[in-house]
Order: structure tokens, then sequence, then C-alpha cells
């Protein structure tokens, strides 16, 4: 889902060739406001020695993002994997990076570039495009994004390299980076980059970082993802949670927190362990209180419209759930606008739901409680669960892309 994310503000765009006036026109090239831009992904429409990539017009601070434009400049030198940087640093006063031609410098290390809308160039299997805020923005969109190693949100491990711990990171029990997704999961760099000597938000689970509302903004193993409470519109962190099924059958009995057999790391511990997967208040569960539930995470990777499941969330459909403070949300219990909304269940309480029930708001599978009922074939939930409609904070477009630190 944070395929489909929309950029941020940014400069007017310059007409590539060299940074000079001339416009260079391009049949490959996006356009704005009549004027020709070179293209990232082709890395087209430059002049030989140049590279089409992202130059900073006016650099961040603590409490405002960069700006930037698409745009010409010469080709560095630093390979992909390499340490880099960015205007000044880099490539000079034209505030362009020192990364090789179709690489870009985010979080300090050049990057492969990548089509964010699955189109060339890719990324491959062991890691994934991510969107930054203000980077390759064109017209208002991003038009490109960056190949970021692939992660597990439970583990926060990195699927290939070392150390895989914590992303990465030099030291797990303090970590720079995190692993953040909706359908497909990559490791980034977290707040705590903006001020090293402070880990204070890791203990503010249930809040999102000062800065913004991004893929990025919850410590390591949280997410944003629902309101605190039907009233409280305020967007809080939700934790990745070791989902299990939970109906009021003695086949899926238990308390609803999730796993205590899966592993999973808490931001300050050095490792993954069992049990800190589960939704208590000390471990991946809300600190302000109200009853959770460990609910699937497919009510969310689905998309909205389709109900798809998209492929690169298939190997955590019956493993990975969010915690959910299910108590400060009602719900509709009747489909009748004259009755008054009841204050949601503990899916302990529920039957499991069925395919030909009559009435499925009555059942576990509702309420996100239960994986997917159908076979894969075609990736569709067969119901829309009621959690699609208490997760508003999740439809803000920029919810699915990374602060760019």
């Amino acid at each position: 889902m944070k395929k489909l994310a929309l950029g941020a503000l940014f400069a007017g765009l310059m007409a590539c060739g060299g940074g000079s006036n001339n416009t260079v026109t391009l049949v490959d090239a996006p356009t704005v406001d009549g004027m020709s831009v070179c293209n990232p992904l082709m890395q087209s429409g430059c002049l030989a020695g140049e590279k089409c990539g992202w130059i900073i017009d006016q650099a961040g601070t603590a409490t405002t993002a960069s700006i930037g434009h698409i745009g010409c400049a010469a080709t560095g030198a630093i390979a992909v994997g390499g340490q880099c940087m960015t205007g000044a640093g880099g490539m000079g006063a034209t505030g362009a990076d020192n990364c090789v031609g179709n690489a870009a410098c985010v979080s300090g290390e050049c990057k492969l570039i990548c089509d964010p809308n699955l189109g060339a160039p890719m990324c491959d299997a062991n890691h994934s495009c991510s969107q930054y805020q203000n980077l390759f923005v064109n017209s208002g969109t991003t038009v490109a994004g960056v190949c970021d190693p692939s992660c597990d949100p439970l583990t926060q491990e990195l699927k290939v390299g070392t150390p895989s711990a914590a992303c990465g990171s030099p030291d797990p029990t303090k970590p720079t980076k995190g692993c953040y997704g909706y359908d497909d999961f990559s490791c980034s760099n977290t707040g705590v980059n903006s001020n090293p000597a402070s880990l204070a938000y890791l203990d503010l689970t249930d809040r999102t970082m000062p800065r913004g509302e991004f893929l990025n903004s919850c410590a390591p193993g949280f997410l944003r993802l629902w309101y605190e409470s039907e009233t409280v519109m305020v967007g809080k962190c939700a934790g990745y949670c070791a989902v299990l099924p939970i109906d009021n059958t003695s086949a899926h009995s238990g308390n609803g927190l999730g796993s205590t057999a899966a592993l999973a790391k808490l931001p300050k511990e050095a490792a993954a362990a069992a049990g800190n997967g589960t939704c208590g208040p000390t471990k991946k569960g809300s600190i302000s209180g109200g009853d959770q539930m460990c609910v699937h995470f497919w009510t969310v990777a689905a998309d909205d419209a389709t109900g798809e499941i998209p492929a690169t969330f298939e190997p955590y459909i019956t493993t990975l759930g969010a915690c959910f403070s299910y108590t400060q949300f009602k719900y509709d219990n009747d489909g009748s606008a004259q009755t008054p909304d009841v204050v949601q269940p503990n899916c302990n309480t529920l039957p499991p739901t069925s395919p030909d029930t009559m009435m499925p708001w009555l059942g576990a599978y509702y309420f996100g409680c239960q994986p997917p009922m159908m076979a894969f074939t075609g990736k569709k939930h067969e119901l829309a669960p009621s959690l699609r409609d208490l997760r508003p904070a999740l439809k803000e477009q920029e919810l699915r892309r990374h602060e760019l630190y």
C-alpha cells in the first residue's frame, strides 16, 4: 500500500541540461508547467557526465523538511551501499549528492533508484521500493523511490545481510533503523537520528514523532494505524503483534493478545524474544489503557477498493497482527441508523464467521480476528471488516511514505 504514496511540497522544477536555462524536450520525461524535466527512472534527459537526480534547493531543519527538485547534475562516484553526502558535502553548490547515476543519497547511503509503481527499474527480491518525503517529487507525485532492505516487522531483522538485528543498527538496544510497512516491509532510519542523544520516544509507543506522520514516525516495531479513540482524533502508534485466530470455540480460545511463543523485538531489547509480540502494556500494547486485541494485519494490507491482498504480504497473512484498543471504538451492530452504536466486542465472545453467514458482523472474522476465508487465488478477502472504518489516519497519503532523515 505504501506504493500509493504522494509526495510533499517542492520547489519549482528546473529544466535539465547541466542546470542551465535551456529546456531539454524528452518524450519519456514528465512535464511541469510546459517545461520538461529529466527522468530519474530511465536516467535520461541529461548531458554526458550528468545524472538525473534530486537536487536540494533549501536544506531542512529540525522542524521543517528540505525542499528540492528533479534535475540534472554531475554524476558522482560513490557506489550503491557507500556513504554519501548531499549539497556542499556532495557535489558542491548544486545541492546534488555524490552517488553514481542510478542511485540517490538517503540517510547517508547511496541507494538504487526504483519505480514505486512496480515498473522498471525494480528492486531485487531482498529489497523493497520505498518512497520518501520530498524525494523525486513531480507535480505533487512521488515518481521514484529507492531500494531499502527487506525485513521482518516482528523480529526487526534484515532478511539478508549482517548485522541483521534491529535492521542492522550498530547497537540494537538503541536502534537507529526500524522495519516498517503496510503490505511489504523494509528498513529505514527512525526519528532518533534527528536527536541521537535522546531515546525517550522509544518509551512513548502510543505517540508519533513530533516531526510528522510517516511510516517511520513510530518506534521500531510500531506503526501509525488508528486514532486514539472514537472521540480523540489523534493518531496512535500500534505495535506489530504475533496474531492467532480467536473466537468463542475451544479450537481458538485464548486471551486474544497474540502468541506467546512467537519471537518479536521490543525497541530497547538486544534481540527478538518469545512473548514480546503480545499486546500487553509492557510489550506491544497501548500504555494509555483500554482493552487490547491482536487483530489480523491482512485487514490493513488488503486494498480498500478491490480487497486484494498484495503478494508481498502473503508470507504474513496468518502470523502478523496489530494491537488494537477495541473498547475505545463503537460499531453499528444491527445496520440501523435508528439505534445507537455499541462498543466493539472481544472476539472471545463471538462465533466463527462462515461465508454463508446471514449477519457476518456478528462473527469474529468481521472484527479481524480470523485469517481470510477464501483460498488466496485472486488474493481477495470475502468481507470488509469493520476495522476499516476505524482507521481514517491510515488513509492519509503522507502515512504511506517515510520521512527523509
